[in-house]
C-alpha cells in the first residue's frame, strides 16, 4: 500500500513541478526526474502510512481545484529569500491560519535540529545538501529550515498534525537519509561518509 501511494504521489508532484513558472524559463532541475524523485521518494519512504495517505487527499484536493503545491511551496519559501518579491505575490497564495503556520515552524525548526544533529557525525554527507537554518539562507541558496516551511504551509491541519505527531516518535531526518544513501547504491551512512573522506 504505502509503495503504491508513493508512486502515485511521485506522480503527481512530478506534473505539478515541471509545471512550476520560474522567472528566466524552465530550472535545469524541473528537467532531472531521477533526482527529483530519489529526493522526494526518500522523504516519502520516512512517512507513516496514514500520513502518507493524508499528504494525498491534500494533493487531490490541490488537483481538483486547480491548485499547484509545488508552486505555492516556492512562493512561501520566498518569504525568507526574496521578502520583496513574496510581498507581491502573497496575496494571490491560499490563506494559512496561525496555528497552522506556527506548526510548520515548529515541524520545521524540529526536523532542522535533527538534521544539525546528523551533520555532528556525518559532516561531509549532510554538507553534500541544502543549509540547515534559515539564518544560512541566501539568494542563492535555500535552507532546509526555509525550504520545509514552504513545504509544510501547503499541507492541511490534519496532515501537520499528523506529521508533528510522528516526529515524536520518528527521526525523520535520519529515516530520509538513510532511504536518500540506499538509492545512490550505498548501505549505510558511515559507508557513504567514508566514501566521500576518500574523495576529499
Amino acid at each position: 500500500m504505502n509503495e503504491e501511494i508513493v508512486t502515485d504521489l511521485l506522480e503527481k508532484e512530478w506534473k505539478m513541478f515541471t509545471a512550476v513558472k520560474n522567472i528566466g524559463g524552465p530550472a535545469i532541475c524541473q528537467s532531472d526526474r531521477k533526482t527529483f524523485e530519489i529526493m522526494r521518494k526518500s522523504q516519502f519512504e520516512a512517512w507513516t502510512l496514514e500520513l502518507l495517505m493524508s499528504y494525498r487527499e491534500d494533493i487531490d484536493a490541490a488537483i481538483a481545484s486547480g491548485r499547484n503545491l509545488m508552486t505555492e511551496k516556492y512562493a512561501h519559501m520566498m518569504e525568507h529569500t526574496l521578502p520583496s518579491r513574496y510581498m507581491q505575490i502573497a496575496p494571490f497564495l491560499p490563506p494559512v491560519t496561525n496555528n497552522d503556520r506556527a506548526a510548520a515552524d515548529r515541524i520545521a525548526k524540529k526536523i532542522a535540529d535533527l538534521q544539525a544533529a546528523l551533520a555532528k557525525k556525518y559532516p561531509l554527507l549532510v554538507s553534500t545538501g541544502r543549509p540547515i537554518y534559515t539564518n544560512e539562507d541566501t539568494v542563492y541558496s535555500t535552507s532546509l529550515e526555509t525550504y520545509l516551511k514552504g513545504e509544510l504551509l501547503t499541507y492541511s491541519n490534519r496532515t501537520l498534525g499528523l506529521l508533528e505527531k510522528e516526529l515524536k516518535y520518528t527521526d525523520i531526518s535520519l529515516k530520509t537519509m538513510q532511504n536518500t544513501i540506499r538509492q545512490y547504491g550505498f548501505a549505510s551512512l558511515d559507508e557513504a561518509e567514508q566514501w566521500l573522506v576518500s574523495k576529499s
